[in-house]
């Protein structure tokens, strides 16, 4: 379901936003991954994973540290990039077998039915459409829920060629889906937090799921453009 907010927003009421209009534009669309695709927090439940599951990839003495790196950002010792890259580089964490099992068994049963019947729409429309994932998540699992959902190009949390670790957040997410779509224009991008406002930027028609009042009303301050809202 598509509705109105405010005067920056188009009511579409009982349509999905890929079928708003009678021909859609060709091109590249992107798709957030926590709070959009997925209705929880994927690092969060990684965490759970790697710590408690039987199938984690992680021996006991690393998930004794992974509690200690934890514990460090529950007390703000670190920032929650440090957790992150310090959680990628333990021995084993970015296997990809457990990264399918994750996905599988944590991410899957959580997805947005509403913004996963968006993405079929445009999957749908075969190569005249190109899909991205652009989530600041860590690769392993990101490219795995992406196999999942039919998606080829991902955009995620990873270390380059020199070992540097890059989390795709805010303008550094825009700029790497911006590099990847040089053949045709950004048509849609489907977001829920204001994290992704450059994101938005490049895209033509803007989605925001199931968006907090917070982050509706900083987009909608910084975006005089009309937005559209999905709500599951």
């Amino acid at each position: 379901m598509i509705e109105t907010a405010g005067r920056f927003f188009r009511c579409v009421c009982g349509r999905g936003a890929a079928n708003s209009m009678n021909q859609p534009p060709l091109g590249y669309v992107v798709f957030d991954l926590d709070g959009t695709l997925l209705r929880s927090n994927s690092f969060h439940l990684w965490l759970v994973f790697l710590i408690s599951d039987m199938a984690s990839p992680l021996r006991i003495r690393d998930r004794i540290a992974l509690l200690g790196y934890i514990a460090s950002r529950a007390v703000k010792f670190i920032d929650h990039g440090t957790l992150k890259r310090l959680t990628m580089t333990l021995p084993g964490a970015l296997s990809s077998l457990s990264a399918q099992q994750f996905a599988e068994r944590y991410l899957r049963p959580r997805l947005s039915n509403s913004c996963v019947r968006e993405l079929r729409l445009h999957l749908a429309r075969g190569k005249e459409v190109q899909v991205i994932l652009a989530t600041a998540a860590p690769r392993c699992y990101s490219d795995a829920i992406a196999k999942c959902l039919g998606i080829a190009i991902v955009v995620a949390t990873d270390f380059d060629d020199n070992g540097t670790f890059r989390e795709m957040l805010r303008m550094k997410k825009a700029e790497a889906v911006r590099k990847i779509a040089t053949s045709a224009p950004i048509t849609y991008a489907y977001t829920d937090h204001r994290d992704d406002l450059e994101l938005l930027k490049l895209a033509a028609i803007k989605i925001l799921v199931n968006p907090t009042p917070a982050n509706l009303n900083a987009i909608q301050r910084a975006l005089a453009e009309e937005i559209q809202i999905l709500q599951d």
